[in-house]
């Protein structure tokens, strides 16, 4: 199942599953109005460790699929790494381990 969260009204952000030794999955719940989106994946520095998506999300559910590897397609290593999602308005995090 996919957990139900909305901390700000018409966006949300969900992962699954978590923690994973593989694929994560990122769901978004939005509205236009947060155009442009960017998506990216932050080590606990907030240094990017791989950008997953970067424009405009039509209306409703997007589901972004996350395979646990680094701007260089290198797999992560274990840890705790940080969804961050970004867009007019709004920015929201979600932290997300890794194990391997």
């Amino acid at each position: 199942t996919v957990p139900n969260d909305h901390p700000i009204q018409g966006y949300g952000l969900n992962t699954y599953p978590n923690p994973s030794n593989s694929d994560i999955h990122i769901v978004l719940k939005h509205e236009n109005e947060f155009n442009p989106i960017r998506v990216d994946i932050l080590n606990l520095n907030g240094e990017v460790v791989n950008s997953l998506f970067s424009g405009n999300l039509e209306d409703g559910e997007t589901n972004i699929l996350w395979d646990g590897t680094d701007l260089n397609e290198i797999p992560v290593p274990s840890g705790v790494y940080i969804v961050n999602s970004s867009g007019s308005g709004i920015s929201h995090s979600r932290a997300i381990t890794i194990l391997k």
